[in-house]
């Protein structure tokens, strides 16, 4: 005598089969993500942003996903944004921070390009404005995740240059960071006599 399988047990076994092929070709979908962090880690950079890039268009392609996984998205954008500063493309990576979602990483390193476009800039009022939206950034980027320490000291660096900034404008740009460091009491003009061995 021979059983048959029950119509139930069919349905779950066709269920468990779908739901494989749907893993493994989601799997094979997001297969740039992890393409892209290995380049990353080996230190190919471009290669790394180019398979960022086709990630990112994939999951542009589904709306839905960005309602089911939103972090992932911002993790890819932010990730591009973070390799551009790497490569030293700040222009392009602020561009990049500008077209991408609300996300502590994007305005984190978005914040760092701007402030390394201000350390670069030689005229007074550009550099001024560099800095001014390089605060504007790390102070999204702290909103959004407020116990990060670099994010924290890259504000507080940039606030404190921007205030020693205004005080005095026309500092060059070779010493630019001189401005952080403490600045020693001025005294009524004597120095200090010097003392010989």
């Amino acid at each position: 005598m021979t059983r048959g399988v029950s119509g139930g047990a069919f349905a779950v076994a066709l269920l468990a089969v779908a739901a494989g092929a749907a893993l493994l070709a989601a799997g094979a979908w997001l297969a740039p993500l992890s393409a892209a962090d290995n380049a990353v880690r080996d230190g190919r950079l471009s290669d790394g942003l180019a398979l960022y890039r086709t990630a990112e268009a994939r999951l542009a392609r589904l709306p839905a996903l960005g309602q089911i996984a939103p972090k992932l998205l911002a993790d890819v954008q932010s990730s591009q944004v973070r390799i551009l500063y790497d490569l030293e493309r700040y222009d392009e990576a602020i561009e990049k921070a500008n077209a991408s979602v609300n996300a502590h990483g994007t305005h984190f390193w978005s914040g760092c390009a701007l402030f390394a476009r201000a350390s670069a800039e030689e005229r007074q009022d550009a550099r001024l404005e560099w800095f001014e939206r390089a605060q504007a950034e790390f102070r999204a980027a702290l909103e959004a995740q407020p116990g990060d320490f670099d994010t924290k000291f890259n504000y507080e660096l940039t606030h404190s240059l921007l205030n020693r900034l205004r005080e005095a404008p026309e500092t060059p740009r070779r010493l630019l960071f001189e401005l952080l460091r403490p600045q020693a009491p001025r005294s009524g003009g004597t120095a200090q006599p010097r003392r010989t061995g």
